[in-house]
């Protein structure tokens, strides 16, 4: 195995999925009702102080994974190769970590050990 810090987005969402593979129905449904909230209210997004919440590329990326949610549905928190490939790959990754990060934020925790992997991971 690689260490961590050579690791792509793609390698740790994969790794994090293999890990915790009951996680992945909740993350999916936060990120598919995240996702939902900002195409319909992106006025909120775009106040916010991160400057990359408000740029046109931004918002592709939120309507890309939109699209992805729409399309593989379930099946994104069953297959860790979908998951990892339509939510990761290329820029897809930073929407993506943005989920995570507004997950970990957002969601009370009743499996620290998956909160922590998400961390090393990611952040």
């Amino acid at each position: 195995m690689k260490p961590l810090n050579k690791l792509t987005p793609l390698e740790k969402a994969e790794l994090l999925f293999e890990l915790f593979p009951q996680e992945m129905p909740g993350l999916i449904e936060f990120s598919t009702e995240l996702t939902q909230s900002i195409i319909d209210n992106p006025e909120e997004m775009k106040k916010s102080i991160n400057l990359l919440h408000s740029t046109p590329f931004w918002f592709q990326l939120v309507h890309k994974a939109k699209i992805n949610f729409d399309t593989y549905g379930n099946s994104l928190a069953e297959i860790s190769s979908l998951f990892s490939k339509q939510l990761f790959d290329r820029y897809d990754h930073i929407y993506a970590s943005y989920c995570l990060h507004q997950y970990l934020i957002k969601e009370k925790w009743t499996n620290r050990k998956f909160r922590d992997a998400i961390m090393l991971l990611f952040f």
